[in-house]
């Protein structure tokens, strides 16, 4: 996926929401000057705007489930180990 693709699609509403936190904590950041504010606006307004970060769940990774058969068990072998 290109950056222009990552950029202009997928436009969910958490994603709007959280660009407009993203803009309203920068507000508070240039009329009062708190660097708490302008810190976070840059940490989410870069999640939203490239659709990264933990955006609606989308944090966790991502899980390869296969059905697991009967079969995927035969194959297993034991090696006995005795102590004296």
């Amino acid at each position: 996926m290109n950056i222009k693709e990552q950029l202009l699609s997928n436009w969910y509403p958490m994603r709007w929401f959280m660009l407009i936190v993203g803009i309203v904590l920068g507000y508070n950041y240039l009329a009062n000057g708190a660097a708490i504010s302008g810190l976070l606006s840059l940490i989410i307004l870069f999640q939203a705007v490239t659709n990264t970060g933990c955006l609606l769940g989308r944090c966790s990774p991502s899980v390869d489930y296969q059905a697991k058969t009967d079969s995927d068990l035969d194959d297993v072998t034991f090696e006995e180990i005795k102590t004296h």
